[in-house]
């Protein structure tokens, strides 16, 4: 809701101004702040839609949250049939399984693909680096505060993001046991397992913090790589664009505008005739062709106001 008392103290500021002399002035100028009015308007409407437009484009909350769901859908578990005559004949070898009976084997078939996926996709997008550095605060939390709850496939996911290959992660999902004890460990899962084994009361292994704060500002960095102006970033084209209302609004914006303005100065020609001031429009117009043979022709128009004997 507008506030009355503004306009109010608008109409005074211009009475006091252009100190009207009779009935006829005193509604020029009631016209004249009617039509300031209807610019501030116009101004204040203007800023809110393009501000309502801004915030109503969601940051990339939801593209952030679909790349943590890949991330760890890639540790995700299927069951097939083994096929493999060599495997089953093992197996029944071992007393793992009755002659004529079906291997269902649970298996983990995307994490191969995982360390490409990084490499070509996700360093080059600043939300799916964003949800690397979200999983990897969130899981250094975890290990911190809870260091018993924190299972082998979580210490397998923070190895990862910390820069450790998928692919040296088991095929088979029978053969994963604790992280720290597999042959393929690298020196990064030492420290996991380290911070895993010890009790919540004990410190958290200094070299393991320093290794996570170190990748979070390369992530950091990288992030900010991707987003810089000239890289595609869809949030900030579609904030871009939202700083501008859509067409029709556009347009009627322009329209109120455009009146409340010439109306303005209709007003203000009639009492500057009412006083005797000389008005003179000039128009200049200027025609031509361009370099590369195209025609223009470009219109100016300027008022001159020169005061009569009847203005103070």
């Amino acid at each position: 809701m507008e506030d009355a008392g503004l306009f109010e103290q608008l109409h005074d500021d211009l009475v006091i101004r252009l100190s009207p002399k009779d009935v006829l002035e005193e509604c020029l100028v009631h016209r004249i702040a009617v039509c300031f009015w209807r610019l501030q308007r116009a101004a204040m409407i203007d800023a809110p839609t393009s501000d309502l437009a801004v915030t109503s484009v969601a940051p990339l909350r939801e593209e952030v949250q679909t790349w943590i769901e890949k991330i760890n859908n890639a540790w995700q578990v299927e069951c097939i049939i083994e096929r493999d005559s060599a495997l089953l004949r093992r197996r029944i070898l071992e007393g793992k399984l009755q002659k004529g009976h079906e291997w269902f084997r649970c298996v983990r078939p995307f994490l191969s693909t995982l360390d490409i996926t990084r490499e070509d996709r996700i360093m080059r997008s600043g939300a799916a680096i964003t949800a690397m550095m979200i999983m990897l605060a969130e899981l250094a939390r975890r290990l911190s505060g809870f260091p018993k709850s924190f299972g082998p496939e979580d210490s397998e996911k923070l190895a990862w993001l910390l820069g450790e290959s998928a692919e040296r992660l088991p095929y088979d999902n029978e053969k994963v046991v604790q992280t720290n004890k597999q042959k393929w460990r690298t020196a990064t899962d030492d420290l996991i397992g380290s911070a895993r084994a010890r009790e919540k009361e004990q410190p958290f292994p200094e070299a393991l913090d320093r290794l996570i704060r170190q990748k979070l500002d390369t992530l950091k960095e990288q992030r900010e790589v991707c987003e810089e102006p000239y890289t595609t970033d869809p949030w900030k084209r579609m904030r871009t664009a939202a700083l501008l209302p859509d067409a029709a609004t556009l347009d009627r914006l322009i329209r109120y505008e455009s009146h409340a303005d010439r109306s303005l100065h209709r007003a203000l020609e009639t009492l500057a005739k009412l006083r005797g001031a000389t008005i003179e429009t000039i128009v200049a117009t200027m025609a031509g062709r361009t370099k590369d043979g195209a025609d223009y022709e470009i219109r100016g128009e300027r008022t001159q106001w020169r005061p009569g004997p009847a203005s103070s």
